[in-house]
């Protein structure tokens, strides 16, 4: 944690750290959401406003790993943001922690104009054990055969959820002639990788 508070404060002194140093960042997110120590609650809290994406979607998995709801209006205002990527985060956190609230901000996101927040909110539904996240996120599936990046981000989704139709749809996917589709899909197997890896 005294590491976590050192790097920060060095970043908002000379505003970027190198890339070395920004990885340890997340990394020790990471840490901190597997160690279990509440402790760590208020300087996770400031990684959900970092300008660092990798290191807000770590901070904000950790503080669902934690297990705690307090951070929940923090996620939803994240959420319902302006920045696309961290919304995501968001989404998918607050699957985890569950409750009326998270519940509720995860039904709006369904209705977002974004199809990748859409696809966020219904995995996070999906997390909290609802069917019509399921649902949705097979909606992607049947919307197309086209690999857009919303259809790839629920076929990641439905895979993480060990739906048979998600990893066919991500191997397609990763087939597919256009080199950006195929560069996504393998950085959602990258993350289905780090998922199997965390549970051993």
């Amino acid at each position: 944690l005294s590491l976590w508070e050192t790097l920060l404060a060095r970043k908002f002194r000379l505003q970027s750290l190198p890339p070395g140093l920004e990885a340890l960042r997340g990394d020790l997110a990471e840490a901190l959401g597997r160690l279990g120590d509440i402790k760590a609650v208020p300087a996770l809290r400031r990684g959900l406003i970092d300008d660092d994406q990798r290191l807000a979607a770590l901070s904000a998995e950790a503080l669902a790993a934690l297990g705690d709801a307090a951070s929940t209006p923090y996620l939803v205002r994240l959420a319902e943001g302006g920045d696309p990527g961290a919304a995501r985060t968001a989404l998918e956190a607050l699957g985890a922690l569950g409750g009326a609230e998270a519940e509720a901000a995860l039904r709006r996101g369904l209705e977002s104009p974004d199809p990748l927040r859409r696809a966020a909110a219904a995995y996070g539904l999906a997390r909290m054990g609802q069917v019509a996240g399921v649902l949705h996120l097979d909606g992607f599936l049947d919307e197309s055969d086209a690999h857009t990046p919303d259809r790839v981000l629920a076929a990641f989704y439905l895979a993480r959820l060990g739906r048979p139709n998600g990893l066919a749809a991500l191997a397609a996917a990763a087939a597919d002639a256009d080199a950006a589709t195929r560069a996504l899909a393998a950085a959602y197997y990258a993350r289905l990788e780090d998922d199997r890896a965390r549970r051993r």
